[in-house]
C-alpha cells in the first residue's frame, strides 16, 4: 500500500487524473452493483423492476429511484475522494481541507451570492438557450435535447413530494450528498490536478468548472453550472477549505427542492424569468454588482497570511 502513495504521489498530473478516473469508474461500478442488489432484496423484487425504477420512477419505484441516487452519489463521488486522498498523501484532511474551516464572514457572504447569483445564472441560461450544433450534427443536437427531456421528467418526478418525509430524503439526496460529495471530488481531487497539470490556477479552475459542468449531460445547461463551478473552485483555492463551495453547492440545491416542496412550478417559472428581460434587468445589475463585491471581499478576507494553516491539496 505504502509502495502504491508513492508512486501516486510522484505521478505526473496527467497519469494522477487518468488513476483518479481509474478509481472512480471502478467505484461506479461497484456501488451501481450495490444498489441493485440491495434495492432488490429491500424492496423483494426483482432486477428488471429495478432496472426499470430509473425510467419510470412512480409509486414504489420513485423510492428505488431515490435509493439508487443517493448509493450511486456516495459510491460516485464521497467514496473516490477519500480514497484518492488517501493514496495520494495518507491523510483525507491535508488533501481536502476538511479540518481548514474559513471566517465566518465568509460564510456568511457565500450565502448571500448563493440567493443574489439568481438572476445570473437565469441570464446564463436564457443565452445557453441559443446555442445549437452545426447542420450536420442535427442528429446529435436532437439526442441531446431528448436526453435532457427525459432528465427534466426524471428531476421533476424525484423533487415533487407532499410530505415532509420524502422532502427530507430529497434534501439529502439532491441538496447533501451532491454538495459534499461532489465538491470532495471536483475541487478537492480534480482541481489540484488540473493546477498543476495546466500550470495555473486560474486555467485549472475553469477546467475543473468544465468538466464539473459537462458531466452532469446537459448541454443547454452548460453555461450556468459552469458559472457555479468556477465560483466553487475560487472559493477552495482562496480559503484552502472544502467548506465554502460545500455550502454554496448546498444551498444552490436546496433552493430547487424547497422551490419544488412550497411552490408550484408556475411560480418557479416566473421566479426564472428574474434577470433575462428588460422588465428586470435592474435585478441583474445588482447581482453583477454585489456578486463581485462580495466575491473580492472573500478574496481579501481568506487570502491574508495564515501562519497555522496548511496548504490544501495533494501537490503541496
Amino acid at each position: 500500500m505504502s509502495i502504491l502513495k508513492n508512486i501516486m504521489t510522484d505521478a505526473k498530473p496527467y497519469a494522477q487524473f487518468f488513476i483518479a478516473l481509474f478509481v472512480i469508474l471502478v467505484s461506479l461500478v461497484i456501488f451501481s452493483l450495490l444498489s441493485i442488489i440491495t434495492a432488490m432484496l429491500f424492496w423483494n423484487t426483482d432486477f428488471q423492476t429495478v432496472l426499470s425504477a430509473a425510467s419510470s420512477p412512480t409509486g414504489e419505484l420513485l423510492a428505488i429511484t431515490k435509493y439508487m441516487q443517493i448509493i450511486s452519489s456516495i459510491g460516485v463521488f464521497v467514496v473516490p475522494a477519500v480514497i484518492l486522498a488517501k493514496l495520494y498523501k495518507g491523510s483525507v484532511n491535508q488533501v481536502l481541507g476538511i479540518k481548514t474551516i474559513p471566517k465566518k464572514t465568509s460564510f456568511l457572504f457565500v450565502f448571500i451570492i448563493a440567493f443574489f447569483s439568481m438572476p445570473i445564472i437565469n441570464m446564463l441560461v436564457e443565452i445557453n438557450s441559443y446555442f445549437s450544433l452545426p447542420e450536420s450534427l442535427a442528429w446529435l443536437e436532437e439526442a441531446i435535447l431528448e436526453t435532457e427531456e427525459q432528465q427534466k421528467i426524471l428531476t421533476e418526478a424525484l423533487l415533487i413530494t407532499d410530505s415532509v418525509n420524502n422532502l427530507l430524503v430529497n434534501v439529502l439526496m439532491i441538496a447533501i450528498l451532491p454538495a459534499i460529495g461532489e465538491e470532495l471530488l471536483f475541487r478537492g481531487i480534480l482541481q489540484p490536478i488540473f493546477i498543476r497539470w495546466t500550470k495555473s490556477p486560474h486555467i485549472g479552475i475553469f477546467t475543473t468548472a468544465a468538466l464539473f459542468s459537462a458531466i452532469h449531460f446537459q448541454l443547454y445547461g452548460f453555461l450556468p453550472r459552469l458559472y457555479l463551478g468556477i465560483i466553487f473552485g475560487y472559493y477552495v483555492y482562496w480559503s484552502r477549505s472544502i467548506w465554502l463551495p460545500v455550502l454554496a453547492h448546498f444551498i444552490n440545491n436546496l433552493i430547487a427542492v424547497i422551490a419544488y416542496y412550497t411552490f408550484s412550478l408556475t411560480i418557479n417559472r416566473g421566479i426564472e424569468q428574474v434577470g433575462t428581460d428588460a422588465s428586470t434587468i435592474t435585478w441583474l445589475l445588482i447581482s453583477l454588482g454585489l456578486v463581485g463585491f462580495l466575491l473580492k471581499t472573500i478574496h481579501q478576507i481568506e487570502t491574508k497570511p495564515k501562519t497555522t494553516q496548511k496548504q490544501m491539496g495533494m501537490f503541496n
